[in-house]
């Protein structure tokens, strides 16, 4: 059962103040008084109706009261029931979340990411593993504040949570976080799935800061926010150069003698045709991965003209040819590049964290890549040349 359409069309933006800003740096400022907000009103003027999206199609969040608030979220898992509804309160009962909310456990970095942007790393009073969150400076501040360790997935520790007693609990829909949340939702702890990794447009995924936004009555933030990176993204579209012969594009990675690339109607495939490229798999109408043979594999890459994300231990030319691709392949001009330029000691890679809420410097990376002549001053920030 659809709960929200919407038009998933870029929305054409002039605004020179965010044009210019995105080649400051990939700290982009938030410029709250620059945009004014989007929520309806009601008659009375105080409580918003709905909280608009121009790319989300799996949320919906209704204003009930001044301190009344339902959340919906459509079938965040695969096999799942098609909406689940959550009511946030204050002097919350039994089922329900207090609201606004104090105090909020994240079991993935995704949510670390958004709260820093919307200045809330300060409610966060646990989070999955130290090990898990790229940003060492967030590291910092949490250990300071003694931030608890509380696992994910089946390894949650619900004894943990109980005593904590947080206020949210944020659970991700990727991997087997449907097992915690199962757990969670037994001993009646305030669990939220947060599928913001379902949608299949790069705004699209972003905008869910726009719902996290409403537990802690940020949205005005949230929806400045979303404005600048919105503004900042279709800037780059806008400059798109059209080439006579559009770089054709693989992208795809091998694990365990099987290799994954991403459907036609996927979060990458979108990225790849707003930089300026062609995907080999464009025909494929799948929204998730697609696993093919090796042998097929070989009979894509003699088709392109660059190969993204070939694996994330892949650093070299040696590491490429442990893929077993034939050697005349590179020699006749395949490029490689791959999106692991920021690696930390532990293997966490930056762009599924900061590049979660940054798809505009993903999108300047790409067109990078692909255009070549389009933005050459710039240099990559999540992704490097491999060959």
């Amino acid at each position: 059962m659809k709960i929200y359409h919407s038009t998933n069309t870029f929305l054409p933006v002039v605004l020179l103040f965010f044009a210019a800003s995105i080649f400051s740096s990939c700290n982009q400022n938030k410029s709250a008084s620059e945009i004014t907000q989007t929520q309806e009103l009601t008659s009375n003027n105080s409580v918003p109706k709905s909280i608009e999206t121009s790319f989300s199609q799996k949320f919906k969040v209704d204003y009930l009261a001044d301190d009344e608030v339902k959340i919906s979220i459509e079938k965040p898992w695969e096999g799942s029931k098609d909406l689940y509804e959550y009511k946030l309160k204050s002097n919350a009962g039994r089922g329900e979340i207090n609201y606004p909310v104090k105090s909020v456990a994240c079991l993935s970095s995704t949510h670390v990411e958004m709260l820093k942007e919307l200045g809330l790393l300060d409610k966060i009073v646990a989070i999955n593993s130290y090990d898990d969150i790229f940003d060492q400076e967030i590291k910092d501040v949490f250990k300071a504040r003694g931030v608890k360790e509380v696992g994910k997935s089946k390894n949650v520790n619900i004894e943990l949570l109980l005593d904590i007693k947080p206020d949210l609990i944020l659970e991700s829909t990727t991997g087997s976080g449907y097992d915690a949340y199962e757990a969670l939702t037994k001993y009646h702890l305030p669990v939220v799935t947060f599928a913001a990794h379902k949608e299949n447009f790069p705004l699209g995924r972003l905008e869910w800061i726009k719902l996290l936004s409403v537990f802690f009555q940020k949205e005005q933030e949230a929806n400045a926010y979303f404005k600048t990176k919105e503004a900042l993204y279709n800037h780059l579209l806008n400059k798109k150069q059209t080439p006579e012969k559009q770089p054709v594009i693989f992208v795809g990675y091998n694990w365990k003698e099987t290799w994954y690339l991403p459907g036609s109607k996927s979060y990458m495939a979108e990225f790849i045709k707003d930089a300026g490229g062609k995907y080999i798999m464009a025909d494929n109408k799948e929204t998730g991965n697609v696993a093919i043979a090796h042998e097929q594999v070989i009979e894509l890459l003699q088709q392109c003209d660059i190969w993204l994300h070939p694996g994330i231990k892949i650093t070299s030319e040696a590491d490429l040819k442990e893929l077993k691709i034939p050697n005349n392949y590179f020699k006749n001009g395949l490029q490689v590049y791959n999106n692991n330029k920021k690696l930390n000691d532990l293997g966490k890679n930056d762009f599924w964290q900061s590049g979660f809420v940054h798809p505009e410097l993903v999108l300047q990376d790409l067109s990078l890549i692909f255009q070549k002549d389009s933005l050459s001053n710039k240099k990559l920030i999540y992704y490097k040349k491999i060959l």
